[in-house]
């Protein structure tokens, strides 16, 4: 099969964590839009539209992806067009394979805004990128998880916090009445039982005073 008999593929892809993705999400048309326009700006027709919206690029069974390399394999495709290597896939091994097939068949891949063509000869940022792709998907997945404890914790800490609160509350309530122990004090009551503390020395003063009226009544009347 000539050149001349094979299709351009333009290959889109969207990951599942992405909130907008309901449907075929803008994402998609959007890197459609950019994918056809480079195709028919640069003759690189006819073309055929793949995509994969919803799908991780860490995982490689996808229905869209399955196809592009069906026809590949059955040597229909004369060039692969993405938005950028990491819409292919994040893994720099199978990326790196991927490419080097492509090239023993004659497929021709572009990544257009990374800058690559494999046509005008091989770039050698091309395994650096993908590197990067997987440590970022890798960095992503790790962050998430991250977060999922930091909430769990922060949870846990709150209920204990709640609990602790209301331990000293309920505390506070049994042991500490203002109002009853200022009256209390007052007439000498403790809370505990109930009765007038002793109060010796005033008691002794009250005593040392009836006696000396009643020497002072005593002697008058003599």
């Amino acid at each position: 099969m000539t050149n001349t008999d094979k299709i351009v593929i333009l290959y889109q892809r969207l990951s599942r964590d992405d909130p907008t993705n309901e449907g075929e999400s803008n994402s998609i048309v959007n890197q459609r839009r950019m994918l056809e326009k480079y195709a028919e700006e640069n003759g690189l027709m006819p073309y055929e539209s793949i995509s994969d919206d919803g799908f991780s690029g860490t995982g490689w069974n996808r229905p869209g992806w399955e196809r592009v390399i069906e026809l590949i394999e059955a040597d229909r495709v004369s060039a692969l067009i993405v938005k950028n290597l990491d819409r292919m896939g994040r893994d720099h091994l199978r990326v790196g394979l991927l490419l080097e097939q492509f090239e023993a068949r004659n497929v021709r891949f572009i990544a257009i805004s990374d800058g690559i063509d494999s046509a005008s000869g091989n770039d050698d940022f091309t395994p650096f990128r993908a590197i990067l792709a997987e440590w970022y998907a890798k960095d992503t997945s790790r962050k998430a998880a991250v977060g999922s404890r930091a909430v769990l914790a922060v949870l846990r800490w709150q209920k204990l916090v709640r609990v602790v609160r209301l331990q000293e509350r309920e505390q506070i309530g049994l042991t500490r009445q203002p109002d009853l122990l200022l009256a209390h004090s007052r007439h000498g009551v403790t809370p505990s039982s109930g009765r007038a503390s002793p109060k010796l020395p005033y008691s002794r003063r009250n005593a040392s005073r009836r006696s000396s009226v009643q020497q002072q009544t005593s002697s008058g009347h003599g």
